[in-house]
């Protein structure tokens, strides 16, 4: 009974939220993006899919390994949801349809479900959505739950909401586990530990960018005009800007050898972080008016990536990499985007949302700490003089790297294995 008007209220009131928010969304061209996919109007019709869901960029990159292995072997089309568009444009190289996950409500899920038939419902990390799991569960859909885990940041509101929580992870098939610490919280949630195996993050299996021959020093000559070492500021978040241009800036007063090329997380801060150097005074080029030759390189030790899709390309050739989110509190973006080219990483203290992965690349001294514009000026110091220690540090980051392959060619076959079962 106790469950029922939890049911009841939560939908009621998750639908009346979904209207209300409407203004909120049209407010920003990232919000007006294909909104009507949240209200269900999907106009798809599927009589047999695999469905894969992901919150957003790099939850579905993350589980690309495993909709590559499953699409090669299910002979049946997929389906991608997202909660963000981002997110369905990472995933639609290898993907047939693609569509925004409605707002968590019967309603609306059943508008944009009533054509498709999805043979399983495949959920990367821990995008718990109570409607949904029931709404499957009602239609004898199959879940798998891959990737899972709990940040540090959000295991206490997760366990304030046990009650809630509880009896939805007694839905999934299966649920995969990215490490020990995200399988014991999945427990303590209520999760059945006969059904939580610890399988790895597949995210972390993502091929490396593998260069041409002599295209790596083509693409260094095109990024700066001299041999010096590159840090890439990658994925950087608002506020971290505050403590790392005043570093760059004495870095290029004091003429150190370092380049500099700055990546922000998202393409609506392009213009924040290029009114930031300059606000410093430094000097910059756009990499989209070079590449495009709409600007002539000149001899600047400052490039800011203003496009999409290229940092892969630009870990490659550099020798040290910030991990973006980790000198504000964001809690830190995926740290082995660069290992897998043996760069130095360079984190900041504020990794809930990687604390496992952190954890393991400290164990494996496979990581540089900072904590200030002190600790960066030190990391700058020793890129100036080329320390073999960097070097070093960045071998380890990608043994560890190395060490997640293999994980989702086994998720994959134990879900197709329970798949199977529930035909």
């Amino acid at each position: 009974m106790a469950n029922s008007l939890l049911r009841g209220a939560y939908s009621v009131l998750g639908l009346a939220l979904s209207i209300l928010v409407v203004p909120v969304f049209l407010l920003s061209s990232r919000g007006r993006a294909r909104l009507a996919e949240r209200f269900g109007s999907w106009n798809l019709e599927l009589d047999d899919c695999i469905w894969f869901h992901g919150a957003s960029f790099g939850e579905v990159n993350g589980v690309i390994p495993i909709m590559r292995r499953i699409k090669a072997s299910a002979n049946c089309p997929s389906l991608l949801t997202s909660t963000s568009v981002s997110g369905l444009e990472k995933g639609a190289a290898v993907t047939d349809h693609q569509r925004l996950l409605p707002f968590d409500n019967p309603l609306w899920l059943g508008r944009a479900l009533k054509a498709v038939r999805p043979r399983c419902l495949i959920i990367a990390e821990t995008e718990i959505w109570p409607a949904l799991l029931e709404y499957v569960s009602s239609r004898g859909i199959p879940v798998f739950i891959v990737n899972a885990r709990i940040s540090d940041y959000s295991w206490p509101r997760y366990l304030r909401l046990k009650f809630l929580i509880a009896p939805l992870l007694k839905i999934p098939r299966a649920i995969f586990a990215a490490s020990p610490r995200a399988k014991s919280r999945l427990e303590i949630l209520g999760a059945s530990p006969a059904l939580v195996t610890i399988s790895g993050n597949t995210k972390y299996e993502a091929a490396a960018v593998e260069l041409p021959e002599g295209e790596a020093s083509k693409l260094r000559e095109r990024l700066f005009m001299n041999s010096d070492a590159l840090l890439v500021l990658g994925s950087l978040r608002p506020g971290e800007e505050k403590v790392w241009f005043p570093a760059i800036r004495k870095a290029l007063d004091t003429a150190k050898r370092i380049n500099f090329l700055v990546a922000p997380r998202h393409k609506e801060k392009f213009q924040y972080f290029k009114e930031g150097l300059t606000e410093v005074g430094i000097a910059y080029q756009s990499w989209r008016e070079v590449s495009a030759g709409l600007a002539q390189r000149d001899n600047g030790r400052v490039l800011i990536l203003d496009t999409l899709g290229e940092l892969s390309r630009m870990y490659a050739v550099c020798q040290a990499a910030f991990i973006g989110g980790t000198l504000c509190d964001y809690g830190g973006h995926n740290p082995f985007e660069p290992a897998p080219y043996g760069a130095a990483l360079a984190i900041g203290p504020f990794t809930s949302t990687i604390s496992d992965e952190v954890e393991l690349l400290k164990s494996k001294e496979a990581l540089i700490a900072l904590r200030d514009g002190g600790d960066i000026e030190k990391l700058l110091d020793r890129l100036d003089r080329s320390d073999p220690e960097l070097v070093a540090v960045g071998m380890r980051s990608k043994e560890v790297w190395q060490s997640f392959s293999g994980s989702s060619a086994q998720i994959a076959e134990e879900i197709m294995r329970g798949v199977a079962a529930n035909a």
